[in-house]
């Protein structure tokens, strides 16, 4: 308990020192002692809780808009995905903690903490009691509003008591999966054997295979907090979950005391660097994905050799070869496309109502595959050696997005295709998803050839997937085709124009 203390002291401290980097960013000193400061900090204050206050009616009420408009077909659908769902973020928890270890530590914590004489036990159930606190506000959240979603259909007067019950079933979850993790991740810092099985972390996912054999057994977490949500079931099974998730971490506690902390600051080192950069990691997100990038090819030597060309088939193949050497650009593109047709077809098919619209077209716009630009992004930001490519814009973004498009064009097809819709249908779809992956590549790099990426980018998505969708909706597929058509011809005069 002494070492728990001190702990508790140092994390005291560590999160003023946090807590006064980010008020400054905002213009608030808390070392003034002025009046003007005060009022400023009770102004910030009383926005923060208007801003969470205001977003949680918000929610609510989209929640409750969108359960009102669903169909017993649709909402039969939604009950028996969401224990997949579930099963699934179950297994991804359990497979970050088999990759890297969850006892996350700073840099300050590798220099004082990890060759401290504090007690390991302490040092990581403090780390595991901190992690599940912080989560179990946006997880609540999350399952209130489920809660909201799946109870309107069939009683509108229960929102309320359905919002509790799905926070609840939502935390007992997150504890239990949370522990069970912690559990996981812990061994990886016990026994080096495991640490020397770079694929181990991909075994959680094996627990969807089998949930198609047993389906009862490994979707019941969810299936309990569904029946919770409901009023169907009493607080047993989710009191058993609390109880297997106490004993697990008893476990956790029993081990932490044999955790070896060289191998923790080892895989540590990226969350180090990360933290390090403060605001900038918000700020920018390539600089994180740099970080990630650097670390995944750290002692890995380099494969495939640029093959000698010149013009734009060089630039083409140089642009290739670095998808090739990082595959996963190309497979997180493969997968948006799929996932984004499936979710259009849904909002199609269920005729959904106009905020999920928005929704899609803002994740469309503004939450693009990282790797669909990343070497086109690349070239605009190395200046010096960007004035000695001989192309324009247009001719540089067709040689770098060449292949990371054809992969988002080859998973939104084959998801479309697969609908086994009638000829004529699925002939003006595969137009479509042609025209729109391509506006979806010429509005990202108009955004980037802009000094105002964000809104630029707001302003293109508006202009030209709004006014895709207002003239499919209001006069017909072709209309939304030649909408389509045109904002493209313009984005390619934008960045001939550009340069």
């Amino acid at each position: 308990m002494f070492d728990f203390r001190l702990l508790l002291l140092l994390r005291w401290r560590q999160f003023r020192s946090d807590a006064l980097y980010w008020l400054r960013t905002v213009g608030y000193e808390p070392d003034e002692r002025s009046f003007s400061q005060r009022v400023y900090g009770l102004y910030l204050a009383l926005i923060g809780l208007f801003w969470a206050g205001s977003m949680a009616s918000w929610g609510a009420e989209q929640a409750a808009l969108l359960g009102a408009s669903l169909t017993p077909a649709a909402l039969d659908d939604l009950l028996a995905a969401l224990p997949w769902l579930a099963l699934a973020l179950q297994a991804y928890a359990l497979a970050s903690a088999l990759r890297v270890t969850p006892l996350k530590l700073s840099f300050a914590d590798i220099a004082y903490l990890a060759g401290s004489p504090v007690d390991r036990a302490a040092a990581v159930m403090f780390a595991y009691v901190r992690q599940v606190v912080v989560r179990l506000i946006p997880f609540g959240a999350l399952g209130a509003l489920v809660g909201i979603l799946l109870v309107t259909p069939v009683d509108s007067g229960a929102r309320a008591a359905a919002a509790l019950r799905g926070a609840l079933a939502a935390e007992a979850l997150l504890v239990f999966t949370t522990t069970l993790a912690w559990l996981l991740g812990i061994l990886r810092l016990i026994f080096p054997r495991l640490r020397r099985h770079p694929w181990l972390w991909l075994l959680p996912f094996g627990l969807l295979a089998a949930a198609y054999v047993l389906p009862d057994v490994f979707l019941w977490p969810g299936r309990a907090a569904i029946a919770a949500v409901y009023g169907q079931a009493s607080g047993a099974a989710l009191a058993l979950l609390v109880i297997a998730a106490l004993g697990l971490a008893a476990m956790v506690f029993r081990l932490g005391s044999q955790v070896n902390m060289a191998y923790a600051s080892d895989e540590s080192i990226v969350h180090a660097r990360i933290k390090a950069l403060g605001l900038m990691a918000w700020r920018d997100p390539r600089l994180r994905l740099r970080i990630y990038g650097q670390a995944a090819r750290a002692g890995r030597k380099p494969w495939l050799r640029l093959p000698k060309a010149y013009g734009l088939w060089g630039l083409t193949t140089r642009a290739a070869l670095t998808y090739l050497r990082h595959p996963m650009m190309l497979l997180t593109s493969l997968l948006w496309g799929a996932l984004m047709t499936y979710v259009a077809i849904l909002l199609v098919g269920e005729q959904l109502p106009v905020q999920i619209w928005i929704g899609w077209l803002l994740i469309a716009g503004f939450v693009p595959p990282v790797g669909l630009l990343y070497v086109f992004r690349t070239d605009l930001e190395e200046r010096f050696l960007y004035q000695f490519l001989l192309a324009d814009r247009l001719r540089l973004l067709a040689a770098d997005a060449l292949l990371p498009l054809a992969a988002l064009l080859a998973g939104a097809l084959a998801v479309w295709i697969t609908q086994g819709f009638a000829p004529q249908v699925a002939a003006v779809g595969v137009v479509f998803i042609l025209l729109l992956g391509m506006l979806l590549a010429l509005s990202g790099a108009a955004a980037f050839s802009s000094r105002r990426v964000a809104l630029t980018r707001f302003l293109i998505t508006a202009a030209g997937f709004g006014a895709v969708a207002v003239a499919g909706v209001n006069l017909g597929p072709l209309a939304g085709l030649a909408a389509a058509g045109t904002a493209n011809l313009i984005l390619c005069g934008l960045l001939i124009e550009g340069g």
